[in-house]
C-alpha cells in the first residue's frame, strides 16, 4: 500500500489565470483525504460551450492505478454539464506533464496541454491573453483551484504536490538508533 502525502507538501501556485470572482472551487481538501504517494494525474474532463466554444468545466483525474477505470474525479471547475470529453494520459509517471497555457478572455477559454512532449488544445487558443503554468516531475500538478461565474471558468491556478523525500518519506516509521542503540 502506498503511503500518506504530508500535507505540507501540497502548494498552491501564485500565478493565476483569469479573474478572482465569483463561486470559489478549490481540490485542496480532497487532495488531503485521498492522495497517495502514488497518485498521479491520470486525465481531465474538459466541457466546451458549443456556441462560444469556450472551456465552461474543466476537473482533473487522478489515479493510483493507471490504466483501469479505477480513478476519482476531483472538484469541477465551471458550470458547464454538456459536450464533455474525457482526455487520458497514458502513463502520467513516464509522460507528465510539462506546461499547461491557459487562453483567457475575461474568463478562461482555452487551454493547450503538453505531457509527454504531446501537445492537447481545448477550447479557444486564438486569443492574446495566456498565462502559462510550467511543472517538473519533481513537482507535478495535481489539483486545482479559482472561480467559476454563471456559464464560464472566471479564473483558474494549480495545486502541485512536492516528491522530494520529505514527502515520501511521511508516515513511514523512523526506525533509525540513537547513540544508546535505542530507536527513537
Amino acid at each position: 500500500m502506498a503511503d500518506p502525502v504530508n500535507p505540507k507538501c501540497y502548494s498552491r501556485m501564485d500565478r493565476f489565470a483569469g479573474i478572482k470572482d465569483g463561486e470559489r472551487f478549490d481540490d485542496m481538501d480532497l487532495l488531503k483525504s485521498v492522495m497517495n504517494t502514488e497518485t498521479r494525474i491520470w486525465g481531465f474532463q474538459i466541457c466546451k460551450d458549443t456556441q462560444a466554444g469556450y472551456i465552461n468545466m474543466f476537473r482533473i483525474e487522478l489515479a493510483e492505478d493507471y490504466g483501469t477505470a479505477d480513478y476519482f474525479d476531483l472538484t469541477p471547475g465551471g458550470p458547464g454539464v454538456t459536450g464533455c470529453l474525457r482526455y487520458k494520459i497514458a502513463d502520467p509517471k513516464v509522460d507528465s506533464i510539462s506546461k499547461i497555457t491557459v487562453f483567457t478572455n475575461g474568463e478562461i477559454v482555452g487551454m493547450t496541454v503538453i505531457a509527454g512532449g504531446r501537445v492537447g488544445n481545448f477550447g479557444n487558443i486564438n486569443v492574446r491573453d495566456s498565462v502559462n503554468f510550467s511543472f517538473t516531475r519533481e513537482k507535478p500538478p495535481i489539483g486545482i483551484y479559482g472561480f467559476t461565474g454563471a456559464e464560464f471558468i472566471n479564473g483558474l491556478g494549480f495545486i502541485t504536490y512536492d516528491l522530494g523525500d520529505e514527502c515520501q518519506n511521511f508516515g513511514k516509521e523512523d526506525t533509525s538508533s540513537n547513540a544508546d542503540g535505542q530507536n527513537t
